[in-house]
């Protein structure tokens, strides 16, 4: 009797065992999965960045190149810091690697990298995004193991390796995924404060909930579910009242506040600088809301009827709803923890008036973990009515793994379908990258292009680009900038559907902005247009050159309307790029109306300054361009391109002993002058002076090409004025 007891003991150790291993197994495979989808077409785009990717942006400026020491100052104050710090160590272990290794001799070596292509540093940036996606995977499925089962835990795993939102968010560079990370991380200690409520676990509670803020700002809804939890724990309302005196509480609260602000320094070192930029975030994410977000539709609605079912499937969407009332109607207190975060969060982002996507990122974890929890519920019931039922053994066995495929098809096949659709949404090139290359195969050099910002970059050096002001949230203030008179001498105009989709779902609201593209369409001609195909990303681009009838001057209400723009930057930035391809167009009077009007906004840019000197020299206006050569110098009295400008202007009023003065001062600076040794020679020649024309010819021959045409002419013409001494 003895011995039969025993090897039933081994037999249940070694099916324990056996079961121990297969779910090991089972994990390892879902974690493989999951590694899978998010490295497939983690170089999306690359090297052009189609993104955001503002912890990337953010923590590549703490570099502050061109400047000594670093600057860990994020300055933007969009987000909390955290991200931008992870992203910046990550940048930091890139370089050692590299400088170990000889890849990156030195820190201007790392830089230029980037700049020439930046695909591997955008990759290993996404890939910290994967990391914190595989940890949200981990910590979720131990945090289930832990308080529901092993088949649930798996199930709810295996749910967040595959689900379409999760691999979307981990192939960008953002602070959601991490956010949801610490989100997990934090529910998972919090529940141990419910389950054993000691110091340890409220002090890890509130360390995490820190955490979560430092990422970013909502994390802190999380000392609301803390304290939720804290509170459920007690038995009557009175106690529940006493115990918000309670010391571990208090701890928990100070160290989760402690550690957002040691995170995230500069929010007290900079305040001002915060407050400005956190009350602009305010307006724009719960107050006026964002371009293509339609006010008039519920926020909440959006969530529930369009983002949630889209990203988790309808069966699944409905068995999460399903859960939902089951664990209310089972009134079990430890269930509640389940629910209070996914339910409070979307209360919260559904008063806002800007929504997206990523932003219920942060509860699908949860939200899986409940529909996994009701699917083994019904799975765990269906059995048991199987095993009542007189079936022989085998039809049960049968029906039981039917039932399971069935359940497993119904719940799987739309998220796995939703995945394949986005990956292969990866296969295709964007439209902008087809754009690009067919814009560089196709335009000529140096055209002048005015092209509203849709994440299309054209190389600088090929082309002269106007960047027309847009923003997402602030657009009603940019309306002066769309106007076709701006564009008209232009070569191109780029426009696409990535705002102009935006504005037409709103006609009331941006009917100005409409306007100026109707008039586009309308009136100037269409080179080519590039719309996506079936599953291709991108928007719909179209090219327009500008109709021939151009007129010599703006007009006056056209620059009197860029008076009421309060950001001087930004109008001074776009006058002067426009004046600059104005000028190389040839279009000198509109360019030196521009110059001045960004002048009388910014009297010391010194770049304007320069460039409208070079205007009046080109038109002739040798007096006027001389005093604002002399203006600019008086600013910075070391530029040798301004300095040899006046030398010109000089020689050009007959001012012939301080032109050549000031033409030999910018030849000290900078003796790759073309325009001085030409005017100096020019000079020489008009005194008869054969040894100083000698002299000012060999020296600028020996910054010539040896085998070009002036090299060849110059030379000739030394070989002749020796023959003549």
């Amino acid at each position: 009797m003895l011995e039969d007891k025993n090897i039933q003991t081994e037999n249940l150790l070694e099916d324990s065992s056996q079961k121990y291993h297969r779910d090991r197994m089972f994990l390892f495979l879902v974690l493989a999965i999951g590694i899978t989808l998010r490295l497939w077409h983690i170089d999306w785009g690359l090297p052009d960045i189609y993104e955001e990717a503002y912890p990337f942006r953010t923590a590549w400026n703490f570099w502050n190149w061109g400047k000594p020491g670093f600057d860990f100052n994020p300055h933007i104050f969009n987000y909390a810091a955290l991200s931008f710090y992870a992203q910046f160590c990550i940048q930091v272990i890139h370089y050692a690697i590299g400088r170990i290794f000889g890849v990156y001799n030195e820190l201007q070596a790392f830089q230029q990298a980037f700049e020439t292509d930046p695909t591997l540093f955008l990759m290993l940036a996404r890939m910290g995004s994967l990391v914190f996606d595989i940890g949200t995977i981990l910590v979720t499925y131990h945090f289930v193991k832990r308080i529901i089962s092993e088949p649930v835990a798996l199930l709810t795993a295996s749910l967040i390796a595959i689900n379409p939102l999760h691999i979307k968010e981990t192939h960008l560079v953002n602070v959601d995924t991490p956010l949801t990370f610490f989100v997990m991380l934090t529910i998972y200690c919090i529940y141990h404060v419910y389950d054993n409520p000691s110091r340890k676990w409220y002090l890890l509670s509130g360390l995490c909930v820190g955490l979560a803020a430092a990422t970013k700002y909502t994390g802190a809804l999380l000392l609301a579910v803390l304290l939720f939890v804290h509170l459920l724990r007690s038995r009557t309302l009175a106690e529940a009242l006493k115990s918000l005196k309670s010391p571990q509480l208090v701890y928990a609260s100070a160290l989760s506040g402690f550690v957002f602000i040691l995170l995230n320094p500069y929010i007290i070192l900079s305040f001002e600088e915060f407050q400005n930029r956190f009350s602009f975030l305010y307006y724009n994410v719960i107050s006026y809301g964002h371009l293509g977000v339609v006010s008039s539709e519920s926020t909440l609605g959006f969530y529930l009827f369009q983002s949630i079912p889209s990203h988790l499937g309808i069966p699944l969407t409905l068995t999460i709803i399903g859960s939902i009332v089951y664990m209310l109607w089972r009134r079990k207190k430890h269930e509640f923890i389940f629910l209070i975060f996914p339910i409070f969060y979307l209360t919260v982002i559904a008063r806002w008036e800007y929504r997206a996507d990523r932003y219920v990122l942060p509860i699908f974890p949860m939200l899986m973990m409940i529909g996994s929890f009701g699917l083994v519920s019904l799975w765990n019931r269906m059995v048991d009515r199987l095993k009542r039922t007189s079936s022989p053994n085998g039809i049960a066995t049968f029906l039981q793994h039917a039932l399971r495929t069935g359940l497993a098809m119904i719940i799987g096949i739309p998220t796995i379908l939703s995945v394949y659709e986005y990956q292969r949404s990866h296969s295709l090139p964007d439209t902008r990258t087809v754009a690009k290359e067919w814009i560089s195969k196709n335009i000529p050099t140096t055209s002048a292009i005015a092209m509203i910002p849709f994440g299309m970059e054209l190389p600088e050096r090929q082309f002269r680009q106007v960047l027309i002001p847009y923003h997402p949230v602030m657009s009603d203030a940019l309306l002066p900038f769309y106007d076709t008179q701006w564009y008209t001498d232009l070569d191109l105009l780029i426009c696409s559907s990535f705002d102009y989709d935006r504005y037409v779902l709103e006609p009331e609201k941006y009917g100005r902005f409409i306007q100026f593209y109707d008039t586009v369409k309308s009136e100037w001609l269409l080179v080519h247009e590039f719309k996506p195909e079936k599953n291709q990303n991108g928007p719909t681009i179209w090219l327009f050159r500008p109709p021939q009838v151009t007129k010599e001057l703006f007009e006056t209400t056209l620059l009197q309307g860029l008076d009421v723009l309060a950001e001087t930057t930004l109008v001074v930035g776009f006058l002067d790029r426009l004046a600059f391809s104005l000028f190389s167009k040839g279009r000198l009077q509109k360019s030196e109306q521009l110059m001045h009007k960004a002048l009388s906004l910014d009297s010391t840019d010194l770049r304007v300054l320069r460039e409208l000197a070079w205007t009046l020299f080109r038109l002739g206006k040798f007096n006027d361009a001389l005093t604002y050569v002399n203006q600019s110098l008086q600013l910075n009295p070391n530029q040798a391109e301004m300095i040899a400008l006046k030398g010109s202007i000089l020689l050009r009023l007959n001012n012939v002993n301080e032109a050549e003065q000031n033409l030999k001062q910018a030849l000290a600076l900078n003796n790759r002058l073309h325009l001085a040794y030409l005017d100096l020679e020019l000079l020489y020649r008009s005194q008869n002076d054969s040894e100083k024309l000698i002299d000012i010819l060999s020296k600028y021959l020996m910054i010539l090409p040896p085998e070009s045409e002036v090299a060849q002419r110059t030379q000739e013409r030394i070989q002749q004025l020796r023959k003549g001494l």
